[in-house]
């Protein structure tokens, strides 16, 4: 298993609430390399800043969804996660 965290922006003049992500702690969400869905990976935690501005959402990505990445995208391509909201 492999975790990747990610960071999210609130909007200009938007606030995360600390409970925002609570109910998506533990879904899986589609794993995409461009428009190409290959995997999942789990949504294990986030974590909202005190001023609510970002939040850093962490995934945990099995080795096959891992061995899918390196196989559709030996150089640098663009790997897509949601948080399921």
């Amino acid at each position: 298993m492999t975790r990747l965290s990610a960071q999210l922006m609130a909007g200009e003049h938007e606030r995360f609430a600390p409970d925002a992500f609570a109910h998506v702690v533990g879904t899986d969400t589609p794993l995409k390399l461009g428009d190409m869905v290959i995997g999942t990976a789990t949504i294990v935690d986030v974590d909202v800043a005190a001023d609510g501005c970002t939040a850093v959402v962490t995934y945990e990505l099995s080795d096959q969804a891992i061995d899918q990445i390196a196989k559709h995208s030996p150089g640098i391509g663009f790997l897509t996660l949601s948080t399921g909201t």
